[in-house]
């Protein structure tokens, strides 16, 4: 009769199983949960009596080491997350405008539009107001004054206002009407002159009379 033959304990690495779980505390947590996997694996085997039980305390301490080693892993990418979380938030102002931000922008571009328009129907009535002029049309003048007295601050390329006109045309009646309706009697152009010295540029006595008589004074000093 033949002795019954025992097969040998199958080998169970303790040791590597204890250096992992040590190394995924120490600084190389991604190591946590292979220290976990093989040590809760290695313990079956020797509680099954298929392991060799002499490695059985390395292999629970590299285990538990292992354990801690994953808790360690997870908070590690939680903690990246809410970084990358906060600089996004941070970030985010520069792309998309906060809603106060983008309704003062909004309101901006609405005062430019405005601004466009009220430009463009200073300059139609500082024309219409030309063409009255011209026709010593008095009706129409005190029609578009009455409606935006700012025409008549509107200039020409010259930077000179409505009133330079009625000089240079020779229109003293239309000077005296401009006047009453709030013009600038000492408005000046863009070479620094007044009324009064367009006046007594281009020889207009009668003219020079009303602006006089309006307080008017000479820019050149």
């Amino acid at each position: 009769m033949q002795p019954p033959s025992y097969s040998s304990p199958t080998p169970v690495k303790g040791t590597l199983i204890l250096a992992l779980g040590i190394l995924s505390i120490v600084g190389l947590p991604i190591l946590g949960p292979v220290a976990w996997i093989l040590g809760s694996k290695s313990l079956s085997l020797i509680d099954s009596g298929f392991g060799d039980p002499m490695q059985r305390q390395n292999t629970r301490i590299g285990r538990i080491c292992g354990m801690v080693g994953t808790v360690i892993l997870i908070l590690v990418i939680l903690g990246y997350a809410a970084m990358a979380m906060l600089n996004f938030g941070i970030a985010r102002p520069k792309i998309n405008a906060k809603p106060g931000q983008a309704a003062s922008k909004a309101m901006q571009k609405s005062w430019s539009k405005k601004a466009h328009s009220r430009t463009g129907i200073l300059i139609a009535e500082a024309r219409d107001l030309q063409e009255a002029i011209s026709k010593n049309d008095a009706a129409k003048i005190q029609s578009i004054v009455h409606h935006d007295r700012a025409v008549l601050s509107v200039r020409n390329p010259q930077g000179e206002t409505p009133i330079f006109q009625t000089v240079i045309e020779g229109k003293p009646a239309m000077t005296s009407l401009l006047l009453r309706l709030g013009a600038n009697v000492n408005a000046k152009n863009s070479a620094g002159a007044t009324p009064v010295d367009k006046a007594r540029e281009v020889g207009k006595d009668d003219i020079l009379a009303v602006l006089v008589g309006h307080g008017g004074r000479s820019g050149k000093g």
